[in-house]
């Protein structure tokens, strides 16, 4: 990922995060976290910690493919009368992952900034993802949908961690959790 520069790690990093989005319910399919998040971690790596904008559009493009792939079931209200408000769905559908990506691009930034690589920058990532769904779910009227704590309701008891310590909380872990064989691999 770190020879990968521009367009090419913006669509591999896109594609990690639609990938990410397949752990969302109702696939459920967890084991998509493990490859989504470590190839935002490496892009991040690979940004140079004075690079604030590629840390943005990496962290931006992830979070767009993950929200397109999660809001997708928004379209569907456009095909009642296709003929009329098809030609909407991609705006509608795209604008509002394009704005809650935003959320994801300053998470990175943030890590980024404080210069972490390998463990730290899993650990950060997980604070600063955390705090940023946090966000999401309460500014500008809130909009908490398809966070990625959601995607514990296929791992079975773990989703019950919600119940200690919040939506928030269980990002933090999911998102730790599917950094960690990245971090550990790195030592």
């Amino acid at each position: 990922m770190r020879a990968a520069k521009g367009w090419p790690r913006f669509f591999i990093v896109l594609g990690a995060g639609c990938c990410a989005a397949l752990a969302l319910p109702p696939l459920g399919l967890w084991p998509a976290l493990v490859l989504g998040f470590p190839v935002l971690l490496l892009a991040l790596e690979g940004a140079a910690a004075g690079r604030w904008r590629t840390s943005f559009l990496c962290g931006w493009a992830f979070g767009f493919g993950y929200f397109l792939v999660a809001f997708h079931w928004i379209g569907f209200a456009f095909l009642v009368d296709a003929a009329t408000y098809l030609w909407m769905m991609p705006f509608a559908v795209g604008g509002l992952a394009a704005a809650m990506a935003i959320y994801w691009g300053l998470a990175a930034v943030a890590v980024r900034i404080a210069g972490l690589n390998g463990l730290p920058l899993a650990l950060g990532f997980a604070a600063f993802l955390g705090l940023a769904e946090d966000l999401r779910g309460r500014l500008f009227t809130g909009f908490p949908w398809a966070a990625p704590g959601l995607t514990a309701i296929s791992m079975g008891p773990l989703a019950q961690a919600a119940a200690l310590v919040g939506m928030t909380g269980l990002t933090i872990l999911i998102v730790l959790w599917s950094s960690l064989p990245l971090a550990l691999g790195r030592g």
